[in-house]
């Protein structure tokens, strides 16, 4: 029986549709994720499901006494006590129940040996029962553990909210909502503002949750890690799909492809009646004609498929540059007894792409800083190479004004510019005719951001230094942006926190943590694979490979022998699942040798197209298990020839 469910939800905002006929169900413990492109009606969803909002259509259906707990982007902690009391005191009903055994000790100290102090006694036993199951006796130690784990410091506790930065506010909001004993949590973008440390801590934190968890994220790893089931909202409708971000990229890609060749044979398919119409309704062959006519008026239309890339991005550079892009010598970096770094040389090549990591404070944005000539070093120089021309994207977006419009804003970089393509370069990046009277303080962070690098892109820049570029931006135009950087054949410097992008963009990594820089010839995948070896210690992929239909080699420590009932059972099961597979696999491609032959009616071939997207998913679901239990098999029989 579902958690929670939504049943036909429509949603509109005036005339703007944003859900239509909306099925969502979570299952108790279940981990699931919605995608999607900014402002497609992600939060709309939760805010649904909380009660925030009432949908204009459709039903939620919720037990009465579900709790949940929900990150919001906005959500903050009141007040001005420190952080570990202003996180301890959000976690209600402990807190409540603590203060009243407190009220309750001292009542039974101040009374006598009577009635009225066993009743106080029998109180007193029920609410420590209940404070015992909310594990409040073990309340401080695990706030602590969790502000740790999130990347606060011990030297934090103390310090008032108010002194926080509003990203070390949105943390301190996320650490009360995974305190909370919740049956569902909600998490809106949990991994803002999180360094690689912090985001890898609150996957392993999350893998052990019991609590049934929905999320929306734009960390492509992080979804991988977690998700068993993916919601993927567009056109004001939503999919669910089985299994985490990679595997919902792969069923999605065919899915839309099939629907494009249903919607492009319609249209085919709609043209030749036109033209056959055309040609005969007033020659010999007028009720043919007309025929056609009732044909063509029946067909239910087929809706485009939309692009999600709210980004046409192409990098070029004006020049080539010398060999040598960048020469720093001797920099080092302190704020008070806090050394960033100390005497470092760093030599940058034409065509380079580093990828810059640490942990949140380390100095990474003060040191492109440096490089970049807005901070000054404490001893050092830097030399650029001949014809290099820098570009730099400030992860603060600064590079935009909010008092100009949005064409005002671009249109600084050339005065000169015609109309037509100042719209045409906005235009590629997702700004239409709506948006170029916008002021910049109306946009949202994923507006501004793709405005601040479509200046960067019209400057052609052969040197761009990067620093958190993806901050804001939805996945596809994070994938846009990637493309984009991969094509580029410039010099790069890029600070991120995505492990995705850091893989696929970087050939080059340093690290800056504890005032010491590592400087890696490799990519990030690479880097990890050699500081695990360094530690001894196992890490998570960053891209976890597609299942592929062979058996992979079997971990044999700590198998436990199977009965030779359990394993002959097994062995049955995995010849049925061989034969099932085959089946599906059959079926399959018998649709996919239909769907190439042509000439059929839209109604056919939308169920063809629908019965193959299930069949793609069924085959994908099938290979999973079939490798799982052949690994476990050729673990068994290992045992028996040890």
């Amino acid at each position: 029986m579902p958690l929670i469910s939504l049943s036909s939800i429509s949603f509109d905002y005036g005339r703007i549709p944003i859900l239509r006929d909306v099925d969502l169900s979570l299952e108790p413990g279940e981990r699931a994720a919605i995608v999607g492109r900014n402002g497609v009606g992600k939060t709309t969803i939760f805010r649904i499901l909380t009660g925030d909002l009432r949908a204009d259509l459709g039903s939620v259906d919720r037990p009465r006494r579900l709790r949940v707990a929900y990150l919001r982007q906005d959500l903050s902690l009141a007040g001005d006590r420190g952080l570990f009391e202003s996180v301890r005191s959000t976690q209600g009903e402990a807190v409540d129940l603590e203060t009243e055994l407190e009220d309750l000790v001292a009542r039974l100290e101040a009374t006598p040996e009577r009635a009225e102090h066993e009743a106080l006694v029998h109180r007193y036993g029920e609410l420590q029962n209940r404070f015992e199951a909310l594990e409040g006796y073990t309340l401080d130690a695990r706030v602590g553990a969790v502000l740790h784990g999130l990347g606060f410091r011990e030297s934090d506790f103390h310090r008032s909210i108010t002194t926080l930065s509003g990203g070390e506010q949105r943390v301190a909001a996320l650490a009360s909502v995974l305190l909370q004993k919740a049956d569902l949590l909600l998490l809106d973008e949990p991994t803002n503002h999180l360094d690689l440390s912090a985001i890898e801590w609150l996957e392993g934190h999350l893998l052990q949750e019991k609590s049934a968890i929905l999320m929306v994220s734009h960390d492509r790893a992080f979804l991988d890690r977690l998700t068993q089931t993916t919601w993927h909202l567009k056109d004001a409708r939503i999919r669910r799909y089985s299994g985490n971000y990679s595997k919902y990229e792969k069923l999605r890609e065919e899915r839309e492809r099939l629907d494009t060749i249903a919607w492009q044979r319609q249209q085919d398919e709609i043209a030749r009646l036109k033209d056959y119409i055309a040609r005969n309704i007033a020659g010999q062959k007028t009720k043919q004609a007309q025929s056609r006519r009732k044909i063509l008026d029946k067909i239910v239309p087929i809706e485009k498929p939309s692009d999600e890339r709210t980004m046409n991005l192409r990098l070029e550079h004006a020049r080539a540059g010398g060999r040598t892009v960048l020469q720093a010598e001797n920099l080092s970096k302190a704020f008070g007894e806090k050394k960033l770094f100390d005497k470092l040389d760093l030599h940058i090549g034409r065509g380079e792409r580093i990828g810059l990591i640490g942990p949140n404070g380390a100095g990474k944005s003060t040191l492109i800083g440096i490089l970049m000539g807005r901070v000054e070093s404490d001893t050092g120089h830097i030399k650029f190479g001949k014809d290099v021309d820098p570009g730099f994207f400030d992860q603060h977006l600064d590079m935009v004004s909010d008092a100009n419009t949005v064409e005002e804003e671009f249109r600084r970089l050339d005065p000169q510019m015609t109309e037509g393509h100042c719209r045409t370069q906005l235009a590629r990046f997702g700004f239409f005719s709506d948006d170029l009277d916008k002021k910049v303080h109306q946009l949202s962070g994923g507006e501004r951001n793709r405005l601040s690098l479509l200046k960067l892109v019209y400057q052609q820049s052969n040197f761009l230094v990067l620093d958190e570029p993806t901050n804001h931006l939805d996945i596809p135009a994070t994938e846009s942006l990637e493309e984009a950087l991969d094509a580029y054949g410039g010099t790069l410097i890029i600070v991120s926190h995505d492990r995705v992008f850091l893989d696929r963009i970087a050939d080059r990594v340093i690290r800056i943590e504890g005032g010491t820089v590592t400087d890696y010839p490799g990519t990030f995948s690479e880097f990890r694979v050699h500081e695990a070896k360094s530690l001894q210690t196992p890490v998570s992929s960053p891209q976890p490979q597609v299942a592929r239909l062979q058996s992979p080699a079997p971990n044999r420590s700590r198998v436990e022998r199977w009965s030779k009932n359990r394993l002959a059972r097994r062995k049955r099961e995995l010849a049925s699942l061989e034969k099932s597979l085959a089946t599906a696999a059959a079926d399959k491609q018998d649709i996919e040798d239909r769907l190439a032959e042509g000439g059929l009616d839209e109604s056919t071939l939308r169920d063809l197209a629908w019965r193959h997207a299930d069949l793609v998913e069924t085959v994908a679901r099938r290979e999973a298990r079939w490798e799982k239990w052949a690994m476990e098999l050729e673990s068994q029989e290992f045992l028996d020839e040890s």
